[in-house]
C-alpha cells in the first residue's frame, strides 16, 4: 500500500485489551511540502466522515537515520471502525481529491500496526513525545520490568508501550515505548537530564540481555483530527 492513508496521539487511557481493539496504524512518509500536506489533510476530513477514528499528523522532528519526516497515526477503537474506514476510502470522493494533491508531494516509507500493551495519562494533551523503538526477546520479563519502572514515573505526562504486528521489520523492532509531554519546555527539561534515575538504571540491568534499543526519536504533534 504505497499511497493509502490509514495511519504518539495515542488515545488509550485507560486501555482495555480485547480481540475487538483498540489498535493503531502508523504510516510514515517523507515530504518537502509539509504545509501542503496539512492543507490536503484538512480538506480530506472536511469532505469525508471518518467516524470515531482519531487521526494525528506528527512531525518526526529528531529521528536519527530515519528517512521519515512525518507520520500519520490512526487510532481505531474497534474492528468496526476499521471496516468503516476501509469503506470510506472506497466511497468518499474526497479521498480521490486528497490523493491527486498529496501523491506528488509525499512518499510513504513504512506502515505498521501496533497493539497497546500499557498506557497512562491523557495523550490527547501531549504535544511532544520521546519515542523508543525496542527489539524485545522476552516480552513477559520486559513488561514486568517496564511496569516497575513506570510505577515511579514523575516525568511523563502520558506514557505507554505498544507491540508491533503487521508491518513489523527488524529495523523498527518489536515494540514502541513513548513518553508524552504537554509542552515543549517540559520535554526539553527531561531530554537534557544527564544522570539516569536509579529506577531507570535498575530497568536497564533487568532488560539489557533480553532487549535492544534501536532508536530514540523526538516527535511533535502537528495537528489532530
Amino acid at each position: 500500500m504505497k499511497k493509502i492513508l490509514l495511519s504518539l496521539s495515542l488515545l488509550f487511557s485507560p486501555i482495555f485489551l480485547a480481540d475487538d481493539g483498540p489498535f493503531t496504524v502508523f504510516y510514515g512518509f517523507q515530504t518537502e511540502d509539509p504545509l501542503e500536506i496539512v492543507a490536503a489533510t484538512d480538506q480530506l476530513w472536511k469532505d469525508c466522515d471518518k467516524g470515531n477514528v482519531v487521526v494525528s499528523l506528527n512531525a518526526d522532528a529528531i529521528n536519527g537515520e530515519s528517512t521519515n519526516t512525518h507520520t500519520y497515526v490512526v487510532n481505531f477503537p474497534n474492528n468496526a471502525a476499521f471496516v468503516k474506514w476501509n469503506n470510506l476510502f472506497q466511497t468518499c470522493p474526497g479521498v480521490q481529491k486528497y490523493f491527486e494533491t498529496a501523491n506528488p508531494l509525499l512518499d510513504f516509507t513504512n506502515e505498521i500496526l501496533a497493539l497497546p500493551v500499557r498506557a497512562s495519562g491523557d495523550t490527547a494533551k501531549s504535544e511532544y513525545f520521546q519515542v523508543f523503538s525496542v527489539s524485545v526477546a522476552n516480552p513477559v520479563k520486559f513488561l514486568k520490568a517496564y511496569d516497575e519502572l513506570m510505577e515511579s514515573n514523575t516525568e511523563c505526562d502520558s506514557w505507554g508501550l505498544m507491540a508491533f504486528g503487521a508491518g513489523f521489520t527488524t529495523q523498527n523492532g518489536t515494540h514502541l515505548a513513548y513518553c508524552g509531554f504537554n509542552d515543549l519546555s517540559s520535554y526539553l527539561e527531561q531530554a537534557q537530564v544527564r544522570e539516569p534515575t536509579e529506577e531507570f538504571q535498575k530497568f536497564v540491568r533487568k532488560t539489557f540481555k533480553i532487549s535492544k534499543l534501536n532508536a530514540v526519536s523526538m516527535v511533535e504533534v502537528v495537528k489532530r483530527y
